[in-house]
């Protein structure tokens, strides 16, 4: 019984690990794809992204090269476009 138990647990740690790897590896994708997906849905032009960078363990961010584009039939210039916005969290509070 006790064999059972030590490789239900040692089975059940590699799945939680493999899904935190996995969760960690996208994160950034997932981040970027929704920024431009919701962006662009909710201000009704598109939303643009360089770069995302998200760390788990630090509680850092950092968007790159966000645009948001004038609607059509305005100048081609973004409408607002920000190089480089950073935030980090107190992981421990």
């Amino acid at each position: 019984m006790s064999k059972k138990i030590l490789k239900f647990t040692a089975g059940f740690a590699v799945v939680i690990l493999s899904l935190l790897l996995v969760i960690t590896l996208s994160l950034d994708g997932m981040v970027k794809s929704g920024i431009e997906q919701n962006g662009s849905d909710l201000l009704q032009t598109r939303v643009t992204v360089d770069n995302v960078n998200i760390s788990l363990f630090s509680g850092s961010g950092t968007i790159n090269g966000f645009a948001v584009q004038n609607p059509e039939n305005y100048s081609d210039e973004s409408a607002l476009y920000i190089e480089e916005a950073s935030i980090k969290i107190d992981i421990t509070s």
